[in-house]
């Protein structure tokens, strides 16, 4: 019997982060390790899936090496090809633009943090991570020399996307758009809004490292904060936690983080950063999730065998059920996605009412406030569409 893998067995095998699906028939020949059962995949529903995860253009290189039934065909692989060429185009583009922005802060005496995206451009300045897909890049500013470095953006020509900014509740400036229009700058003043997740700023820029590229000085945060931040951003900030949702972009972005460590990741002391238990245990779930999709990952002091949270049986089995729905929700038909969208926005916003201080009554400022109802509408819309591709 000809053995088929879904469009979520496929894009894992191929990012490398599930163990390759060898064809029927295949055994034990010379030749056949490390092949991939393509027959039967869809080669749209891959290209979807992938977009809703931000990993197609990580996609490109993998499908050039897959091997046996229904390897990809040249009009794909050239397509591919050409999508990572162009997203490597973009890296490259910002990563000009970081230096460019960096550059400017410098001369108001200010040395940014880079965050998310740009630290991996740091990271890969040759290849400009040409793996990961960027929308706009995020710097670390002191809160008091805010308005400084605004200013400084707005004389290289970047603009307001809008007026609109509550300091008390907002992590970032607005959106700060470049004179090209094709990518923002966000300058943070603390990593997230109300809640810091056991990540304050002070504490980030304490611990980040000086880093020169060209004649800008910038702050790379310690590995301990950029992964607390991606696991933070991804689970708590996203609030995948609370819909049993995982997008592979943070997966990738896991891996490459491990991977500058050998491999390994220190959990016991990564977790111990999140004060609350609830917060510890949502991100040992994700963590769990790729502990499963990685079995020979090593974790550091805590076992792979044992995610280690407070040393608790009960909270370890709610991170292991977490990351088993979560993984099995991947591989769900697009239908059964679309049918639970409603769902998951109940989830959400039942969650933010039951841990966010003050969500309710900000909801209903919206309807008090015209002008902000749009915008947001329109920003869930799209998060809601992008979640069903995926």
């Amino acid at each position: 019997m000809t053995q088929t893998c879904t469009t979520a067995d496929a894009t894992l095998a191929l990012l490398g982060m599930r163990s390759p699906l060898t064809p029927a028939g295949c055994g034990e020949a010379p030749g056949c390790e490390g092949a991939l059962a393509l027959e039967g995949v869809s080669w749209q529903k891959l290209i979807a899936f992938a977009s809703g995860h931000f990993v197609l253009q990580a996609l490109a290189e993998p499908l050039k090496q897959a091997r046996g039934k229904g390897e990809a065909p040249d009009d794909l692989q050239n397509f591919m090809d050409g999508f990572r060429k162009a997203n490597r185009a973009r890296n490259a583009q910002l990563y000009a633009a970081l230096t460019e922005l960096a550059t400017a802060l410098n001369g108001c005496g200010v040395t940014p943090v880079a965050l998310k995206g740009a630290t991996f451009l740091l990271d890969d300045p040759a290849g400009h991570a040409s793996w990961r897909f960027m929308s706009d890049l995020d710097l670390l500013v002191p809160e008091t020399r805010l308005m400084d470095c605004v200013a400084a953006l707005q004389d290289l020509g970047y603009s307001r996307a809008t007026d609109n900014y509550d300091p008390s509740e907002e992590a970032h400036f607005p959106p700060l758009i470049s004179p090209c229009g094709t990518f923002c700058v966000e300058l943070h003043t603390r990593l997230f809004g109300r809640e810091d997740f056991g990540l304050p700023a002070a504490s980030v820029r304490a611990d980040a490292t000086l880093v020169q590229h060209g004649s800008a000085r910038l702050k790379m945060p310690s590995m301990r904060h950029r992964l607390g931040h991606l696991l933070a951003h991804a689970q708590l900030h996203n609030r995948n936690f609370a819909t049993h949702r995982i997008v592979l972009k943070d997966l990738l972005d896991l891996r490459q983080l491990a991977h500058r460590q050998g491999g390994a990741i220190d959990t016991e002391r990564l977790l111990g950063m999140f004060r609350d238990g609830r917060h510890r245990i949502a991100v040992a779930a994700l963590l769990a999730a790729w502990e499963s999709l990685r079995p020979g990952a090593s974790m550091g002091r805590a076992s792979s065998a044992e995610i280690q949270v407070q040393a608790q049986a009960q909270a370890q089995a709610q991170a292991k059920t977490w990351a088993k729905r979560a993984l099995a929700r991947l591989a769900a038909p697009r239908w059964r996605a679309m049918m639970r969208a409603p769902l998951d926005v109940l989830a959400l916003e039942w969650h933010r009412m039951r841990y966010e201080g003050g969500h309710l009554g900000r909801r209903l400022r919206l309807f008090k406030e015209p002008a902000r109802l749009v915008p947001t509408t329109q920003r869930w819309a799209g998060k809601m569409q992008q979640r069903l591709w995926g």
